[in-house]
Order: structure tokens, then C-alpha cells, then sequence
């Protein structure tokens, strides 16, 4: 493969056809190629994967990904990963990772792993809404703003962060309310907030506002497009709705869990109305 820098390394890439029922298949390629090295940590075997898309880097902060496996860890038929970060974030011990050489023909990338020794914070978060919740933020990715070679995947358990300033990404809540039945909440863009040594940041989220969007449907994509709440008739309008909580931060998918089975979205029912309130046009919004 020869990268956009004119350096020509070795590659794989794998495609999948699948088929449909239909006269032509469909086609997926993907990357089908990985860096692997060994080593030891605290005298505990260790193996590093690196990840790559189809610029042919494995070590990118920000964009490639990796897997770090310490000791006799059983992953099964699933291997966890992570976005690659110049610190990161390993059973709640964080490392510094650089690496030295390129991928390429008789040539060796080493990765080079540290325990981070500099100072941490904690971040809690808090779901608010019009009653009671008993809310978790189970899962969140952040980002640094100003440091951008920092970026974690945040379990439930984690607080401690390394100081800096960071974006939360995107992530999901799960929270129960009073009559006990459980949710599921994703959101994206979500606050900036700053880690400071041996402090609590708390970030406040919820309270959303629901809005609808009407924009000319031949027009959606255009970044000038405006939107009216009249059109003429005739004209094709693509309607949306925007969930926006008190930080900015943008609700997606509302999910309810089932007795016997995960989360269930919830299929909110659209429905459009002519000036004396007759009904026109009904529907369930589906996902996507």
C-alpha cells in the first residue's frame, strides 16, 4: 500500500460480499491487518494490538486503535478496544505510550509503555430531570481540547481522570425512575469540563427541550439552509426533532428495557395537523 505520504508498507484488506435475496451484492471492505508486540508488565505477560483504517498508520492518537492484554486475560471470540491515546487507560491505571520506527518492509514499530506518574482529578456526573432518576453514566468517550492525543473510553467505575481539559464526546446514561422501570439515554456533543488536581469536577446534564426541525428536503444537506414554518404546496419537507439538554449536549435514541431482553428504542409517533387541527399525516419515527 503506498500512504498518502508516498511510504509503502505491507497491507491486507479483507472483502465481504453478502447477498440478499437480491440480483447484486453487496460489498464492505475493511482493513485485515494488525501490529502485534510483547512484552512484560509488573512481570505479567503483555500483548499490544494495534489497529489500523485505510490510511496504513497503526499509531495515530485520535484515530487508530489498539488492544492491551496484561496477564492471562480471556477475551473469547470479542477483543475490547480502545482508541489510541497518548495516555492511556489500562484497569484503572493509566500509561504514558509513544512509539519509535514505522510500519514498513524489514522495519520494526516499538511501543514504549510508562506508568503515568502525573496528577488526577475525579469527574462525577448527574442526570436531571422533571421527577426523581436514579442515574448512571455508563459509558462516555472523551476527548481533550486542548491536549487532543488524549482521549479515553470512560466505564461506570471510572472517576479519576489525568488533570487537563477535556469534551465529553458522547456516551449513554441507564437511570430508573419512581415506578422503577429502567432507561436507556444516548446523547453526543456533550460539555467541555477541566480536571484539576486532587478535585471534583461535577457535570450537570438533562432537563432536555424538545424541538422540530423543517427544512426544504433538497436542501437538507446545504449548511445556509433555513428553516420555515410555512412551505408551499407541494414542496417536499424533511422534518426532524432535536433534543438538546442544559449543557448543548444532544439526545439520540431513548431505549426502555424489556422483561426478557435488552433495550427496546422507543418509536415516537409524529403527527401533522392543519390549521383547524385535523389530522393530515400520521407516523412512528423509526431509527435513522
Amino acid at each position: 500500500m503506498t500512504t498518502r505520504d508516498n511510504h509503502q508498507v505491507p497491507f491486507r484488506a479483507l472483502l465481504q460480499a453478502t447477498f440478499y435475496g437480491q440480483s447484486r451484492p453487496q460489498f464492505m471492505w475493511s482493513p485485515s491487518c494488525i501490529l502485534e508486540g510483547t512484552s512484560t508488565i509488573n512481570d505479567r505477560p503483555a500483548k499490544l494490538i494495534l489497529f489500523t483504517d485505510f490510511t496504513g498508520s497503526f499509531k495515530d492518537f485520535g484515530r487508530s486503535s489498539y488492544s492491551l492484554q496484561i496477564g492471562k486475560e480471556e477475551t473469547g471470540s470479542h477483543m475490547p478496544t480502545d482508541m489510541l491515546s497518548s495516555i492511556i487507560n489500562h484497569n484503572n491505571q493509566f500509561y504514558n505510550i509513544e512509539f519509535n520506527g514505522r510500519h514498513g518492509k524489514n522495519s520494526t514499530v516499538r511501543a514504549i509503555l510508562t506508568e503515568y506518574t502525573g496528577d488526577t482529578g475525579n469527574l462525577t456526573t448527574q442526570l436531571t430531570g422533571n421527577t426523581k432518576l436514579e442515574a448512571e453514566l455508563s459509558s462516555a468517550y472523551i476527548a481533550g481540547t486542548k491536549d487532543t492525543n488524549v482521549q479515553f473510553n470512560l466505564g461506570s467505575e471510572q472517576t479519576k481522570l489525568p488533570t487537563g481539559s477535556y469534551k465529553l464526546e458522547r456516551g449513554y446514561f441507564t437511570y430508573s425512575t419512581e415506578n422503577s422501570d429502567k432507561w436507556r439515554l444516548d446523547f453526543q456533543d456533550g460539555p467541555e469540563f477541566t480536571i484539576d488536581t486532587d478535585k471534583t469536577c461535577k457535570v450537570e446534564l438533562g432537563k432536555p427541550v424538545l424541538t422540530i426541525s423543517a427544512v426544504e428536503e433538497n436542501k437538507r444537506y446545504q449548511s445556509d439552509v433555513e428553516e420555515q414554518t410555512v412551505y408551499p404546496e407541494g414542496t417536499d419537507v424533511y422534518i426532524s426533532r432535536i433534543i438538546k439538554g442544559k449543557e448543548g449536549e444532544l439526545y439520540g435514541r431513548l431505549s426502555q428495557r424489556q422483561q426478557n431482553s435488552g433495550y427496546k428504542d422507543i418509536e415516537p409517533e409524529l403527527k401533522i395537523v392543519d390549521s383547524k387541527g385535523k389530522e393530515v399525516a400520521a407516523a412512528k419515527i423509526k431509527y435513522g
